[in-house]
């Protein structure tokens, strides 16, 4: 059973690093023009990202002119979120006795508590310059990249421990 666990992340990391080699490709894809698969490609991941993304192009990161396909801050959320994923992913194929150690459930646990504390920590940066960028002045891309870095590694990697951990 650990190792259908230490699969099961696997994919799912391998599906988190296709989704943001596209979002960080998709620039060079369109590259190809207008009828070319390249672009249909590059067309059809900036489709899959629009329900999650507002898109703006004076917020995203562009490639030879062309925008990608997310923002700024949402192109760190994938991208840190994917290498979280990644980790995790290759941590319990190396240290596999550490995925079959079982562990109690969330909700009779300090795990919850414990993993909810990160994540709010690692939330506050991307907050801050929320915040700040509300009330005071714009950032900009870069800022509100980086701010968004500890949030995505930590979603990914507590999404991929949670896929590792056999309940008790």
């Amino acid at each position: 059973m650990a190792a259908a666990r230490r699969a099961s992340v696997s994919v799912l990391a391998a599906v988190a690093v296709a989704w943001a080699w596209l979002l960080v490709a998709a620039p060079a894809l369109a590259q190809g023009g207008p009828g070319t698969g390249a672009a249909g490609v590059a067309a059809a991941v900036r489709a899959a990202a629009a329900p999650f993304c507002h898109q703006r192009a004076e917020r995203s990161f562009a490639f030879d002119g062309r925008p990608f396909p997310v923002c700024g801050r949402c192109l760190a959320l994938y991208l840190s979120g994917a290498a979280g994923l990644a980790v995790v992913a290759a941590l319990a194929w190396m240290r596999p006795e550490a995925a079959a150690r079982p562990v109690a459930p969330l909700w009779r646990s300090r795990r919850l508590t414990t993993e909810a504390t990160w994540l709010a920590a690692a939330a506050v940066p991307t907050a801050v310059v929320a915040v700040v960028e509300w009330t005071l002045v714009d950032p900009g891309n870069v800022a509100r990249a980086l701010a968004a870095l500890p949030l995505g590694a930590g979603v990914g990697a507590v999404c991929g421990l949670g896929l590792t951990r056999r309940n008790a």
